[in-house]
């Protein structure tokens, strides 16, 4: 009788390791490389992007250069002085997407980092008239969106977050809102 229960428990334990094994679907598990295009608005900066990403299950690495267009300088620098309204520099990020909440719609928490090259030029007193300054800016930014399965491969997102310049993860010194669309094509 001891015999029945050893082997209900062994093909217990066999199913459970074939479902676990072979049962599940792997395809949201493999990494699936991307390609994503971006426009950020962060109060006084615009961000285009094109960024590479792996995707692999909800989560989402990314990476990838940036134009950067500068509409008006921060509230550290003085307004009389000149600035360069465009730079380049680099985007990368994570994001966490849901499980459909709805077919095709999915919200996720995103970080994104923004490093760019900034050229002031400061008006003076004396001589020089004008000094030039280039200062490296660090920008981050965490936010909530929703992303919208179009096709197949094909999504559609848009977010709103916060951030910061400060270099520093979050340092938050002055409250930097940010608001961002973009479309994603994943193979």
């Amino acid at each position: 009788m001891w015999y029945k229960g050893t082997y209900f428990f062994v093909l217990l334990g066999f199913l459970s390791f074939h479902q676990d094994s072979y049962g599940q679907n792997k395809q949201n598990e493999l990494p699936r490389l991307g390609v994503r295009l971006n426009t950020v608005y962060d109060y006084w900066v615009f961000h285009n992007t094109i960024n590479l990403n792996v995707n692999f299950g909800g989560h989402n690495l990314y990476i990838g250069p940036e134009l950067v267009h500068i509409v008006m300088l921060p509230n550290k620098y003085d307004d009389v002085d000149n600035f360069r309204s465009r730079s380049t520099g680099l985007n990368f990020g994570y994001r966490y997407s849901s499980r459909d909440l709805v077919p095709k719609l999915k919200l996720f928490g995103q970080l994104n980092f923004s490093i760019f090259q900034m050229k002031i030029f400061e008006n003076q007193m004396g001589p020089p008239s004008t000094q030039e300054k280039i200062s490296v800016v660090v920008e981050n930014t965490a936010s909530f969106g929703v992303d919208y399965n179009i096709f197949n491969k094909i999504h559609l997102f848009s977010g709103l977050g916060f951030g910061s310049y400060d270099g520093f993860f979050l340092m938050i010194t002055s409250f930097t809102p940010t608001f961002y669309v973009g479309i994603d094509c994943n193979w």
